[in-house]
């Protein structure tokens, strides 16, 4: 396969050779000899993809894709520019870096109780409602003078 691969600047190329991930091209022009790229566009926060492990996996992984392992037993919280966008229950995610400011914070469900900055956060109960967290979290809004058992 011969080709002439024009890559935006708002796009990051995925180079694969006979199946299997090879590295990314940055925006610009560029030839593919025998290679099959495919286009990702960076305006689009999530990044999904058939071979998203492999991808995880490689070397050539793109350093501006921020990938997140989440575990049966946790829940990610996804910041991007600032805003409460996502909680992530088990699995393996992806988030371009480039054109967006992402913090994940990734907490134990195991742990009776909510440690860190969302827990005191007046979005945790927005997000209990609003992710499909209510079978699996309460707030409880105690006074000085009240106790709860777990």
């Amino acid at each position: 396969m011969l080709g002439r691969v024009n890559i935006l600047a708002h796009e990051r190329g995925l180079v694969f050779e006979d199946g299997i991930f090879t590295g990314t091209l940055n925006p610009g022009k560029h030839w593919a000899f025998g290679k099959r790229v495919e286009k990702a566009n960076l305006r689009e926060t999530w990044f999904k993809h058939a071979d998203l492990d492999v991808i995880a996996a490689s070397a050539h992984a793109p350093k501006d894709l921020n990938f997140v392992r989440v575990a049966e037993y946790e829940r990610a919280f996804v910041w991007v520019d600032g805003r409460l966008d996502r909680v992530l229950k088990a699995g393996l995610y992806a988030l371009w870096t480039t054109l967006h400011t992402v913090n994940v914070t990734v907490y134990d469900v195991r742990d009776a109780v909510c440690k860190g900055p969302v827990c005191s956060s007046r979005e945790l109960e927005e997000a209990v409602r609003t992710f499909g967290l209510a079978d699996e979290a309460r707030i409880l809004d105690l006074k000085d003078h009240e106790r709860a058992l777990v």
